[in-house]
């Protein structure tokens, strides 16, 4: 029996546990999930954020996180995986990409060997927003038993009135070198250019690669897109659900990462962000109506 314990501890625990912060943050509460294959994955309670994923036994994190990252109860955490909701960006009257990335009030509603559910009701300061409707939301964190990284998010309206939103899972992922680094599978896609006001453009390459700031809105997309970094010899998959038509590509390259305090300036070069989404069309649900969308990542050599 207490041999049975210990290997369920090694290699199929679920801790909850404080994460001290660099750059004199102070503490997040954190929950980790480890599989019997090595994978691992680390979760700030703040916004439901995800922070860290790693595919297997001493691999490096797919996920890029700032070194000048901030962890406070009122900050947006630069990296992992930032839940956008109920805004994206700055589509609406609400700050950038809404509250849901920096909210203290997510709760975890269920935990077990390979993943945890947060939950996220409305509040007071919720309600005093200039999005003051009454929902619920669900996102579900999982580790496969593959190593990869699953999630779902589901959105109700608890409410007695209609409400709209946008969304996306605003993830970074790490890479060596973003010189050398792409992004396939949108190719014949719309897009809207935020670079040139929204500007509405099609995707004429198979291959997105990076040689300045890019910032576009992709949607529809297909339900599977790739990340090419050639400098780590890897493929990054990812696979979405049609309820997340939409996907972000973005890179803020030198000048915009200069002006960002929680980012350092060269940190451009090690990351990409592939951001799923509810974005160009926004949703809309009727009273107790609910709403679900999912995303799942993998790596391959």
């Amino acid at each position: 029996p207490l041999q049975s314990a210990c290997a369920l501890t090694i290699f199929s625990s679920l801790i909850v546990n404080l994460l001290a912060m660099s750059q004199g943050a102070g503490q997040a509460a954190t929950v980790s999930l480890r599989n019997s294959v090595g994978s691992k994955l680390e979760v700030a309670k703040h916004g439901a954020h995800v922070l860290t994923w790693s595919p297997g036994v001493n691999e490096e994190s797919v996920l890029f996180v700032s070194p000048a990252a901030k962890f406070g109860p009122q900050d947006a955490i630069r990296g992992g995986i930032p839940i956008c909701f109920p805004q994206f960006g700055p589509r609406g009257a609400l700050e950038q990409h809404g509250f849901c990335r920096k909210n203290n009030d997510w709760a975890i509603a269920k935990q077990d060997e390979k993943s945890v559910e947060f939950e996220l009701k409305d509040s007071e300061s919720t309600r005093a927003s200039a999005w003051p409707h009454t929902f619920q939301v669900n996102y579900l964190v999982e580790l496969t038993d593959e190593g990869n990284l699953a999630t779902k998010m589901k959105v109700k309206n608890t409410g007695s009135e209609q409400f709209t939103f946008t969304c996306a899972l605003h993830t970074y992922f790490g890479v060596g070198d973003i010189s050398s680094t792409s992004v396939e599978g949108l190719r014949g896609c719309e897009y809207e250019d935020s670079l040139q006001g929204g500007k509405v453009l099609q995707e004429q390459e198979d291959a997105i690669r990076f040689e300045g700031e890019v910032d576009r809105v992709y949607g529809p997309t297909p339900q599977e897109i790739e990340i090419k970094d050639q400098s780590h010899k890897r493929r990054i998959c990812i696979f979405k659900s049609s309820s997340f038509p939409d996907a972000v590509v973005w890179n803020p390259w030198i000048e915009k990462s200069q002006k960002m305090a929680d980012l350092p300036d060269d940190a451009y070069k090690r990351f990409v962000c592939v951001e799923v989404g509810a974005i160009r069309q926004p949703v809309s649900l009727q009273p107790q109506q609910e709403w679900e969308a999912s995303q799942a990542i993998s790596v391959k050599s």
